[in-house]
């Protein structure tokens, strides 16, 4: 950290901290249009390594969430939003694949 003695030092400070520490950020590996939730690009690869449909359960388990009620939910409910944004497709209830 650089000493600067001046008013506005602690902004200076500051603002050199983060031009120093902005190389370290990591880049955004998911398509834009994703929401910003480390799941989605993790959903994705999965669907990306399989052929047949895959239920949430499916998708817990690959990502190695524990099989509580509420991460089965949640992650329904990610799967859901991938097939709005068209990126995936339900074929029949709660079985989902990559759009083709």
């Amino acid at each position: 950290m650089i000493d600067i003695c001046c008013p506005n030092s602690a902004s200076i400070a500051l603002d050199l901290h983060r031009r120093s520490h902005a190389d370290r950020l990591p880049t955004q590996t998911a398509s834009p249009d994703l929401p910003e939730h480390p799941d989605y690009p993790r959903i994705l690869a999965v669907f990306n390594e399989v052929t047949s449909p895959l239920r949430a359960r499916d998708v817990c388990q690959a990502l190695d969430h524990e099989l509580l009620p509420k991460s089965i939910e949640g992650t329904r409910t990610k799967l859901k939003r991938l097939v709005k944004f068209d990126i995936l497709t339900e074929i029949d209830s709660g079985n989902f694949t990559r759009k083709q």
